[in-house]
């Protein structure tokens, strides 16, 4: 088939209303080991087509493939992509690799947009890293979220959005090493609006209970006892 009719089945595939994502990606699958130029148009969908919805599909049916093709492409890509539902099926996608693989993949990206875009898209670029570290639950991704927030905590002005997103990434992959550092997030004074203070809490709350906890508390009386 030539491109345009290769394309013209990736859509129909993509878009089919009777096929659940496993087998739309069987059907991708297929396509990929029978025309050569596939893949190369498959990941153009992701990165380049007009409507988001296709872009979101697409990205969510290479979470059903064995292996994703595209790792290093797509984890550039977090960064790049404006849309958020997009952002999340891309980094959905990324489960099947290896963690240590997507963790230096993502980070190399993240230094290099920074040098390219500097202090004007600082902020920007560190949403993206905490929004995909939340979302993929990867506990190697910790000492880069805690960086992340050690770095937030000392800026002379916290932007809300990227703390937000930073604690609660950390609700969700975080262990006792992580409560000292949001509990400063967690004070009451001036420099913590209510939000923040809000989602340091019940970013210790998750890590708590899914230490074995039965509340907060007990966890931070363990912490008091001794050194984290």
């Amino acid at each position: 088939m030539n491109k345009w009719k290769i394309k013209r089945e990736l859509l129909t595939i993509i878009e089919h209303p009777s096929l659940n994502w496993k087998n739309k990606a069987s059907l991708i699958q297929e396509l990929f080991k029978t025309e050569e130029k596939a893949k190369e148009l498959f990941l153009n969908l992701i990165k380049k087509h007009k409507k988001a919805r296709i872009r979101k599909a697409a990205a969510s049916i290479l979470g059903y493939l064995q292996e994703n093709p595209f790792l290093q492409e797509l984890c550039l890509q977090l960064f790049i992509e404006d849309d958020w539902s997009v952002r999340y099926a891309i980094a959905q996608s990324l489960h099947s690799s290896n963690s240590d693989e997507i963790i230096q993949q993502i980070k190399e990206n993240y230094n290099e947009r920074l040098k390219q875009m500097g202090s004007r898209g600082r902020d920007r670029l560190q949403l993206v890293l905490a929004e995909t570290f939340g979302i993929l639950g990867l506990k190697e991704s910790l000492p880069l979220l805690l960086a992340l927030l050690d770095e937030l905590y000392n800026s002379v002005t916290i932007p809300l959005e990227v703390v937000l997103q930073t604690l609660y990434a950390l609700g969700e992959v975080g262990d006792k090493s992580t409560v000292k550092l949001l509990l400063k997030f967690s004070a009451d004074n001036e420099r913590n609006p209510k939000a923040i203070q809000d989602s340091a809490n019940h970013a210790i709350d998750k890590i708590a209970k899914r230490l074995g906890y039965a509340t907060k508390k007990d966890l931070l009386m363990t912490l008091n006892k001794g050194p984290i």
